[in-house]
């Protein structure tokens, strides 16, 4: 997706919620995250690496931060898939 297709999703996006602007509570939240959004990506456009016109010029892609987010992730207590999560531990069933 290129910048300018980002752009004009994010303005499509807000073009089709506008019909829930009154039966959905935090409307005016979404509405100034989507154009904090818009802004962001405005605003750096230039900054933000193009990976598929990367990849199809055989350029590497970095996927370094994806695999330290998903270990962040992986090793939060809160993640079910953390040893310290009391998700993953066996249950412990008591007969009395």
């Amino acid at each position: 997706m290129g910048r300018s297709t980002a752009l004009g999703k994010i303005d499509d996006l807000a073009s089709s919620i506008a019909s829930f602007s009154e039966t959905y509570a935090r409307f005016t939240q979404v509405v100034k995250a989507l154009s904090a959004l818009r802004t962001s990506i405005g605003n750096n456009q230039y900054f933000i690496p193009h990976d598929g016109q990367r990849y199809h010029q055989g350029e590497a892609i970095a996927t370094g931060f994806v695999a330290s987010t998903v270990h962040e992730a992986a090793s939060s207590p809160a993640s079910p898939c953390s040893p310290r999560s009391p998700l993953s531990q066996p249950e412990r069933l008591s007969y009395r």
